[in-house]
């Protein structure tokens, strides 16, 4: 009777952990790494919302994931532009270099024409491909254009 009990609190233990797991939230993030005078990687969920933010120079520390977390894409690149503009202090700065983690090229589009048409025509944007190292190490994709 014991181990029939046993049993039963067991496999009812792994049924609810098994749902837990099943209910979170994994959403895909895209990761974006933008190169200016702050640098930064910023990482977006489907719905294009900041879930992530970590500072790759001095600069970058201006902002914080607190200050960008759940803002759109646009918002976020607005709030980046705005601090941009008081950081510039010569022509050579006004390019904007960014990097899309993803092999999605859909996806990718998506994001250079949301990021584009934000800083309309006062920087030059600069795409570049990511490598196979940011690749690994951001989003763990290895087959080209495949839905997250």
């Amino acid at each position: 009777m014991a181990l029939i009990g046993i049993s039963i609190l067991i496999l009812g233990v792994l049924g609810t952990l098994f749902y837990v797991l099943l209910k979170q939230d994994n959403s895909y993030i895209t990761y974006i790494k933008i190169q200016a005078k702050p640098s930064c990687v910023v990482g977006i969920n489907e719905k294009e919302r900041v879930v992530f933010y970590n500072a790759l120079n001095s600069d970058g520390n201006k902002y914080n994931l607190s200050m960008l977390e759940g803002k759109s894409l646009n918002e976020m690149m607005k709030l980046f532009l705005e601090k941009l503009d008081n950081a510039i202090n010569s022509d050579e700065e006004n390019t904007i270099n960014i990097t899309v983690m993803t092999k999605n090229n859909l996806r990718e589009e998506r994001i250079v024409n949301i990021i584009n048409s934000e800083i309309k025509d006062n920087y030059q944007l600069i795409v570049h491909e990511p490598t196979n190292d940011e690749l690994e190490k951001y989003s763990n994709e290895v087959v080209y254009n495949l839905e997250a």
